[in-house]
C-alpha cells in the first residue's frame, strides 16, 4: 500500500439516474384492500430446516430481543430485535454473522466448518429489569459481512476506536487472500465501499447536517472518488430526534448480480448500473397519504404512509409499510404486509393473522417447513431465503393464538424443531 498517496476525493460531474428508467409503479396508496391467500409453495420449490451448532467453548447464540448500545460519550440507541443471527449463502456456503459470536462459516448442510471473525463483547449483560441486552461500546470488537461471490468472502473488523479493518476471504481455502485498514467513526462499519466490479466501489454516506450533498459516492482501487449521486431526499432544518437519525439508513441489496439500495424515507427502489449511473426500478406511489419530510423524520404522520423493509426475490418484492411509528416495538401502529408478483405485475395484501409487527408471520404448505417470520427472512444473492430461529423466537410464536390455526402438520414440526434448539443451537429455514 502506498501511504504517501492522498486519493482525490473531488469531482466536479456527478453521475445521474438513467433517462431511460421505467420503474415499476407499485400504488399504495389504494387502500380498497382484499387480503388475498398467498403460499410460497407457488413461488418456490422446496423448504429445509438445518440445525446449527455453535461452536466449542464459550460460544452461545443470545436470544432474540432487544440491545442497548452504550457509547463513550454516554449516548446509547436502542434497537429491537438487534441481537439476531442472520445467515447468508453462496453455493456450498452457509455464513452466519451473530451479534454474540461474529462470523461463522458452515457447509451447505449446516455442519460447523470454522470460525472467521470473533466479535469480543465482554461488557455485554443482560438487565432482567428492563429485558434488554446492554453493550458498553467503549470495548467491543465487531464484525460484519460485506459480500459473498463464489468462494470469496468481504467482511469487516472494527474496534472501538473506529479502526477499521477489510477481508478477502477465501471460502474454499481458508485462508486471508486481501486485506485493507482504514478509520472511520464508529458507525461507519455499515458505511464502508462494497465493491461494484473488480475496479470499482461504492458506499452510502447519509448526514442530517447536509441536506443537498452527494449519498453515494464511487471509487477506484487507489481511493480517488470517480463519481457521486446527489440525495433525493431534502431533509428539514432542524435539530432531529433519535428516531430521525435511524431514518438514515440505507438499504442495500444484492441479487442475480445486480447492486440495489433504498433509503429509508424515500419511496423508489434504485438499482447501480454502472459507476456513473443509477436506475429506478421499484416506485411505491403514496398519493395522498405521502407524509412530508418533518412528519416523516419525526414520525409524527399518523394519517400517512411509511415505506419500511423491502425484500426481493427473482419473482417477488416483498414491502412492509404502515401507518403511525409504534415506538415501542419500533414498527407501524397499523403494519401491512404486501408481495408485488413480478410474473403477473400485482399487489398482493397478506393477512398475516398477527398484527402485531415484528412477530407477523405467514404459514407454508410446503412439506417440513416452519412460519416464515417476516422480520427475520433474508434473501441470498441467488435468491434463496433463509430464516434464522433461536429457541426463543419459537416459543413466543408458538404463544400467538395466530399459531393455533395453523395445520397440524406444521405446528408438530415446528414444536419438534423448537425443542431441539438452546443457547448453542439455532434453526435455519433454505427456501428455493
Amino acid at each position: 500500500m502506498d501511504t504517501s498517496y492522498r486519493p482525490k476525493n473531488f469531482v466536479k460531474e456527478y453521475g445521474s439516474t438513467a433517462k431511460s428508467s421505467s420503474p415499476k409503479i407499485i400504488d399504495l396508496s389504494d387502500r380498497n384492500i382484499t387480503y388475498a391467500p398467498f403460499d410460497l409453495a407457488d413461488h418456490f420449490k422446496s423448504a429445509k430446516v438445518l440445525i446449527l451448532e455453535a461452536p466449542e467453548g464459550d460460544f452461545t447464540y443470545v436470544k432474540d430481543t432487544s440491545v442497548c448500545y452504550k457509547y463513550p460519550k454516554g449516548n446509547m440507541a436502542i434497537q429491537m430485535g438487534g441481537l439476531f443471527p442472520f445467515a447468508y449463502s453462496e453455493g456450498s456456503h452457509i455464513i452466519l454473522r451473530d451479534n454474540n459470536i461474529g462470523i461463522l462459516h458452515y457447509d451447505s448442510n449446516g455442519k460447523f466448518v470454522e470460525t472467521i471473525a470473533r466479535n469480543l463483547m465482554p461488557a455485554m449483560k443482560y438487565d432482567r429489569r428492563a429485558k434488554h441486552y446492554e453493550v458498553d461500546m467503549s470495548k467491543v470488537i465487531e464484525s460484519n459481512v460485506v459480500k459473498i461471490t463464489g468462494n470469496e468472502l468481504i467482511y469487516l473488523t472494527m474496534d472501538s476506536t473506529g479502526i477499521g479493518t477489510k477481508y478477502w476471504y477465501d471460502l474454499e481455502n481458508k485462508r486471508v487472500d486481501k486485506i485493507e485498514h482504514f478509520g472511520t467513526g464508529r458507525r461507519g462499519i455499515y458505511h464502508t465501499p462494497t465493491p461494484l466490479n473488480d475496479s470499482v466501489s461504492f458506499t452510502f454516506v447519509p448526514s442530517l447536517a447536509t441536506a443537498n450533498r452527494p449519498l453515494l459516492h464511487m471509487f477506484n482501487p487507489k481511493g480517488d472518488t470517480i463519481a457521486t449521486f446527489m440525495n433525493y431526499l431534502k431533509y428539514p432544518d432542524e435539530k432531529f430526534s433519535a428516531y430521525a437519525q435511524n431514518m438514515m439508513q440505507v438499504y442495500t441489496y444484492t441479487l442475480e448480480g445486480k447492486n440495489y439500495f433504498k433509503q429509508m424515507l424515500n419511496d423508489t427502489i434504485f438499482s447501480i448500473t454502472s459507476p456513473t449511473e443509477i436506475s429506478a426500478e421499484y416506485l411505491m406511489k403514496l398519493g395522498r397519504y405521502k407524509q412530508d419530510d418533518k412528519s416523516a423524520f419525526w414520525g409524527t404522520g399518523d394519517d400517512f404512509i411509511g415505506v419500511g423493509s423491502v425484500l426481493e426475490t427473482p419473482t417477488l418484492l416483498y414491502i412492509n409499510y404502515g401507518f403511525g411509528k409504534d415506538y415501542e416495538n419500533w414498527d407501524y401502529k397499523k403494519p401491512f404486509y404486501a408481495v408485488w408478483d413480478k410474473r403477473s405485475d400485482k399487489l398482493i395484501h397478506i393477512d398475516a393473522k398477527n398484527k402485531t409487527g415484528n412477530k407477523a408471520f405467514v404459514p407454508n404448505t410446503m412439506p417440513q417447513s416452519l412460519p416464515l417470520l417476516f422480520d427475520k427472512f433474508r434473501v441470498s444473492p441467488q435468491g434463496k431465503i433463509f430464516v434464522c430461529y433461536h429457541r426463543h423466537t419459537l416459543e413466543k410464536l408458538m404463544e400467538l393464538p395466530a399459531f393455533k390455526a395453523l395445520p397440524a402438520a406444521q405446528q408438530e414440526f415446528t414444536q419438534k424443531i423448537a425443542a431441539q434448539l438452546g443457547n448453542k443451537k439455532l434453526a435455519v429455514m433454505v427456501i428455493q
